[in-house]
């Protein structure tokens, strides 16, 4: 509520200042009745004044995840509700399996041949999987090399997270499985075969698996910060295992990007796959609206993407009326282009690019 408050407040600030400039011309100012300014405090309605007064500033922080002990609570609870947020319907996945099922024929007691008669025939079943939530709370807060969470300066309370895992290296995590049977059931045929060979173990250099989720009312200029500082941590990692003679545990070649999108639901659907050989990967979400402002650039430099339709929002704000769709959306971007993203991401929210943090050992 306090940071919803604050948005509100500032887009009272910035619509107020375009209209002043709007009133000069010719380098004239032209003198408005305060009756007609709507955000003079004077004509403000006194319930608006009065949560005008409550706005709190706050400072949001970046720390390494967290793991609680018997001294100190850790970061578990809340990213368990922000990993359930991310991973939404695609906590669970079917997943088809051949099962051999014995048919006894029927027969009588005269008719030997039927009483040996048997079909063993295959079945196709489908089972449930769901995924691991613990095991992936565990590995983010195991993983405090590369990975940060973002904190309200005095509270213990984590309103989002980024980390970035080794697809290869921790390939036996069964969350990181369910990730990839679940996005290659809906995958094109082009970008499976891209992702099945980006994924093998023998593949080098490596995938990485970038996790990220944090609540809508987050300010857009810290995602910049986030993602520098966690790329950052990347480098240093692998600067770390070269002086050490250690294999290099974040050395990708690819990164894949799991998020979502919404979609009117008045708009075109996915495209057919003759259309999709035509397009360009942007072309194929350009009906869509991300959450996320980072994965409008992601989607900008991305090598291969596709998506699929999740159930209904259950945000009322975003799903109301139906009005949306809300669609998973995985990328795949080369190593190559995160520099690309991270300059368009800075001039987005209009920020000087920094180009490596001050180190603290």
């Amino acid at each position: 509520q306090i940071l919803w408050t604050s948005l509100r407040a500032k887009m009272a600030e910035r619509a107020k200042k375009r209209k002043q400039e709007e009133l000069f011309e010719d380098g004239d100012p032209v003198v408005e009745d305060d009756e007609d300014d709507p955000f003079d405090m004077k004509n403000m309605p006194e319930e608006d004044k009065e949560e005008m007064d409550e706005i709190i500033p706050v400072d949001f922080e970046f720390y390494d995840p967290k793991a609680g002990d018997d001294q100190s609570p850790g970061d578990e609870q809340s990213l368990r509700t922000l990993v359930i947020q991310l991973m939404g319907d695609d906590r669970e996945v079917k997943i088809s399996k051949n099962k051999k099922k014995k048919i006894q024929a029927a027969a009588t007691s005269s008719d030997s041949d039927a009483l040996d008669m048997s079909d063993m025939s295959a079945q196709i079943e489908e089972e449930v999987v769901r995924i691991n939530v613990e095991e992936m709370v565990r590995f983010i807060v195991s993983q405090t090399d590369v990975g940060s969470v973002i904190k309200v300066s005095g509270s213990e309370e984590v309103f989002g997270f980024l980390t970035v895992l080794n697809v290869q290296a921790h390939s036996e995590l069964s969350f990181v499985r369910h990730i990839l049977q679940r996005i290659l059931k809906d995958a094109d045929e082009e970008s499976a075969q891209l992702l099945r060979s980006l994924a093998d173990p023998s593949a080098s250099p490596h995938l990485g698996l970038i996790l990220s989720e944090r609540l809508e009312s987050i300010p857009a200029m810290l995602i910049p910060h986030l993602h520098q500082g966690v790329h950052d941590e990347i480098a240093w990692a692998n600067e770390d295992a070269t002086e050490a003679n250690k294999p290099l545990q974040y050395n990708f070649g690819y990164y894949l990007v799991f998020t979502t999108a919404y979609q009117s639901s008045g708009g075109q659907g996915r495209s057919s796959k003759r259309q999709r050989t035509s397009e360009s990967v942007s072309d194929r979400f350009s009906n869509m609206t991300f959450m996320k402002t980072e994965d409008e650039f992601f989607l900008k430099h991305a090598k291969a993407g596709f998506s699929y339709q999740l159930a209904q929002d259950s945000n009322a704000i975003v799903a109301m009326d139906g009005a949306f769709t809300k669609f998973r959306v995985v990328l795949l971007v080369e190593a190559a282009q995160i520099e690309h993203v991270l300059n368009d991401l800075h001039e987005h929210v209009g920020q000087q690019r920094y180009y490596e943090l001050e180190r603290v050992d």
